[in-house]
């Protein structure tokens, strides 16, 4: 059939070329979703990597306390996800990957905050290309799939509010 363009235009016009990313056949991902979401949060400087000088520094997979550890932070966790379909031309299962963002802070309306600027943020999320350990993934879409909850506030002494997000994320490993 060919391209409409030159063929419209008797070859005056024709298309550059594009480098369009090829995903991976198989639709495996090499990195987990919670780390690569975590790695976007950051980027867009929303949260920071755990260091000394983070003010609300993310972490995967568990919320670690102690002396050192900030009162407020965030974790982003791997959950069940959701398996979508198959695509025709190749066979490839779409899948889409739960992922949960949490949010500990010692001021409630700050925590509050919080989650609501990183959510939101998220469902704006569509096409972002993204290197982790010197992959390239693309995010192709983040859907909430639950509104803000508030968990009220964590056992022991500390007393700090709990509030959670959770999320289907769609993602391609690129090659």
């Amino acid at each position: 059939m060919g391209n409409i363009l030159p063929m419209v235009t008797g070859g005056l016009f024709y298309p550059a070329s594009t480098n369009q990313p090829i995903f991976t056949a198989d639709g495996l991902l090499e990195v987990s979703p919670a780390v690569l979401l975590k790695e976007y949060i950051t980027v867009i400087t929303l949260l920071q990597t755990p260091s000394g000088s983070a003010v609300w520094p993310c972490y995967i997979g568990s919320m670690p306390d102690g002396v050192h550890i900030e009162d407020d932070c965030a974790c982003v966790y791997d959950t069940s996800g959701m398996m979508d379909g198959r695509l025709q031309d190749n066979g490839l299962v779409i899948q889409h990957y739960g992922v949960q963002l949490k949010i500990r802070s010692k001021d409630y309306q700050d925590g509050w905050a919080k989650i609501d600027l990183i959510a939101g943020s998220l469902d704006a999320v569509s096409k972002y290309d993204i290197s982790v350990s010197g992959d390239d993934y693309r995010i192709h879409n983040v859907s909430r799939t639950t509104p803000i909850v508030p968990l009220g506030t964590e056992e022991g002494m500390k007393r700090r509010w709990l509030f959670t997000a959770n999320f289907l994320v769609t993602i391609s490993q690129i090659v």
